[in-house]
């Protein structure tokens, strides 16, 4: 971890801090417990368990304020069942300014569609771009050809 960055005088105790696992898409919102020089605490949550979670495992950070983003890599130190908590440890804090001027929303969008004289329908989901629409339209039915507006 940076020496210039001591993360216990940026996060406050019960500071909002969003978690995600690597390769993962989603970020998870938790609370601050405790924070000692490079150990953070954080509130179990859901998406933890069901995936597993262990010792070991990388685990991206951030802190969205006003003023600044912070970002951290870290490790998962240890899983305290009793208190239902994970002790995380900082490999790596960025601190940038943060220059939004507005909200910024991470969106999934899905959906069904089907012609008109047919009630078969088909399951979609966009990512990004067109490409990963027609990526989805594609797994779904392959034997199709994809219809022009999705081209």
């Amino acid at each position: 971890m940076p020496r210039d960055i001591h993360i216990d005088k940026i996060l406050d105790l019960y500071t909002i801090v969003e978690t995600k696992m690597k390769n993962r898409k989603n970020w998870g919102k938790t609370v601050v417990l405790n924070v000692h020089n490079e150990f953070l605490e954080v509130a179990q949550i859901e998406e933890y368990v069901s995936d597993a979670l262990m010792a070991g495992d990388p685990l991206e950070c951030r802190v969205v304020t006003n003023d600044c983003i912070i970002l951290m890599d870290t490790v998962v130190y240890n899983i305290k069942l009793v208190s239902s908590s994970i002790v995380l440890k900082i490999i790596n804090v960025q601190k940038l300014d943060n220059v939004r001027k507005h909200k910024r929303y991470e969106v999934n969008l899905s959906g069904s569609f089907h012609k008109s004289d047919d009630m078969h329908e088909k399951y979609i989901i966009v990512i990004q771009e067109g490409y990963h629409l027609w990526q989805s339209f594609a797994m779904a039915q392959p034997e199709q050809q994809a219809p022009h507006e999705l081209l």
